[in-house]
């Protein structure tokens, strides 16, 4: 006697089918769980990152009279100033996303007696305010990103400070 003695050809077929989608299926989690890129993968796909904001800071940033909102975001593991302009009725838009660069983590600095890990203020004696933005990277060297207006372009770019003499 067969284990298969008295099913039909398609009942037979159908038991093959199943056995063999359960080994491709255990096969595939097995695969998932040996293999830390597949598993990163997989987490990545079903993780959406959540949006925390770390700071914020209001200024009128291009004296014009306008007040102006940065906002430093964490995403997943990346930071971003976002800009916002606050109009009177109390609504806002965002006028720029700036990315900082990656592998940097939240820091805090001191300005003006103060800590904070955001800062808004006039470095360079033109019109415009920068943003001053502390981050550590993955070796735990701190770093100062400062944004500075460019009123051609009408936007923010990352600025370097020419070295003092």
């Amino acid at each position: 006697m067969t284990p298969y003695e008295g099913l039909s050809y398609s009942e037979v077929m159908k038991k093959w089918i199943s056995y063999l989608l359960i080994f491709i299926l255990w096969s595939l989690a097995l695969a998932f769980v040996l293999t830390p890129s597949l598993r990163h993968s997989l987490r990545s796909f079903f993780y959406t990152p959540q949006r925390k904001v770390l700071s914020t800071a209001t200024a009128d940033l291009l004296n014009n009279g306008t007040l102006y909102k940065v906002l430093k975001i964490q995403e997943g593991s990346r930071l971003y100033i976002e800009i916002y302009s606050l109009s009177d009725m109390g609504s806002h838009s965002l006028l720029e996303r700036l990315p900082l660069p990656k592998n940097h983590h939240d820091g805090y600095f001191h300005i003006q007696g103060l800590a904070t890990n955001l800062a808004l203020k006039n470095i360079d004696d033109d019109p415009f305010m920068e943003i001053l933005v502390p981050t550590y990277d993955a070796s735990q060297k701190a770093h100062l990103n400062i944004f500075k207006y460019n009123p051609q372009e009408k936007k923010f770019f990352p600025f370097t400070p020419p070295p003092s003499s």
